[in-house]
């Protein structure tokens, strides 16, 4: 077999950013009949369709129908949570504007009226307000300079050495933290302010790299549905972190911390002695409101 006889090696695809990117990590994890990886040809094969057609999914110049996506996840053999990001990631179309300032101050103020520290981040997950106990408290990372992407701080290599590997949910704190931003971000998956954001990321922090390449790869602890209840410990105690969702539009999430053994229960009676929580309000209420999406310097 000469050298232009031989068959292409499929490529590693680049860093997943965008929807056809990440339909190209899928199909390079996966693997063919023979065991061997997928080629755009082979894929395109199975689907009908042309080499070509997959191969401009995959650069983002078009996009497939929902009857082609449902059927690369039977062939990439992906999770139930990686299909439902792909269907969100591919036919999401709208563009995401920022609320009326207005309304965003009177939800947001009424929110953050709580006896809890309590923060709220917009769709990219950067804190857009909090009130006072939650500075006083729990100091959720991007409260203190509220233009770095809270995953900056706590997945910085610092911050990384700190975790204890023994005790399993904070080992896997940050991976459930990724598994949840990954998926509750697709519908901006490929947008310019997402790419810049997620790639500033992969370079600060090779946690971040990590686990985005495996997000839905998690251990079994983490298979309970993404959003729902879980913990943070630190030096300050342990709270139980109850993640809700406020729709303007847009959609924006709510961080309670509710406090969880007797330091973070001392701490929140001695905070709410000194009067009701204040409400504080980032200048940028949304991310597209900021000159640059950057996770800070």
């Amino acid at each position: 077999m000469t050298l232009r006889e031989m068959p292409r090696k499929p490529k590693s695809p680049v860093f997943p950013d965008s929807p056809g990117r990440w339909l190209a990590w899928f199909r390079v994890r996966a693997h063919g009949a023979e065991g061997d990886k997928l080629s755009p040809a082979e894929v395109g094969k199975l689907l009908g369709v042309s080499e070509a057609t997959v191969r401009r999914w995959e650069a983002d110049v078009s996009r497939p129908r929902l009857n082609d996506l449902l059927h690369l996840s039977k062939i990439y053999g992906v999770t139930p949570l990686e299909e439902q990001f792909m269907i969100t990631a591919f036919t999401a179309g709208a563009e995401e504007l920022p609320p009326d300032p207005g309304t965003f101050l009177q939800e947001a103020t009424n929110a953050l009226k709580v006896d809890f520290p309590a923060c709220i981040l917009d769709s990219l997950f950067f804190i857009r307000a909090w009130n006072s106990y939650a500075v006083e408290l729990e100091q959720p990372p991007g409260i203190v300079r509220p233009e770095v992407h809270p995953f900056a701080m706590s997945l910085s290599p610092v911050a990384v050495q700190q975790w204890n590997e023994a005790d399993e949910s904070a080992s896997h704190r940050a991976w459930r933290r990724i598994q949840e931003f990954w998926l509750l971000t697709a519908s901006l998956c490929g947008t310019e302010a997402y790419k810049r954001l997620v790639n500033s990321l992969k370079v600060a922090s090779p946690v971040f790299c990590e686990r985005w390449l495996a997000s839905d790869q998690a251990p079994s602890d983490l298979a309970r549905p993404v959003g729902t209840t879980y913990f943070v410990t630190g030096p300050r105690g342990r709270y139980r972190l109850v993640p809700l969702t406020i729709v303007l539009p847009p959609v924006y999430h709510l961080r309670l911390y509710m406090p969880d053994d007797s330091q973070t229960e001392m701490a929140l009676s001695a905070a709410k002695a000194k009067g009701q929580p204040t409400v504080h309000v980032n200048p940028s209420i949304h991310w597209s409101l900021t000159p640059t999406t950057e996770p800070g310097a």
